[in-house]
């Protein structure tokens, strides 16, 4: 439940761009890639392998997009 709940909280905030009340309507691009890329290989995954993708490895994946999106 407590994973879940921050997921949701953190793909609403990178959707939507909402940090603040009050603050304007600016959605992150490269965070919204990274979002798309890591729902992208867990469904790869899952159908490939035929089993739940390791949380560890989605966090090693989202970091190492992380690094090369947020360095250019």
């Amino acid at each position: 439940g407590l994973i879940l709940a921050t997921g949701l909280t953190m793909m609403l905030s990178v959707l939507s761009g909402f940090g603040h009340i009050g603050d304007a309507f600016a959605p992150d691009l490269k965070a919204i890639v990274i979002f798309v890329m890591i729902v992208l290989a867990s469904y790869l995954y899952k159908h490939k392998y035929k089993k739940k993708i390791s949380p560890i490895l989605l966090i090693v994946f989202s970091a190492g997009m992380g690094a090369i999106l947020y360095s250019i």
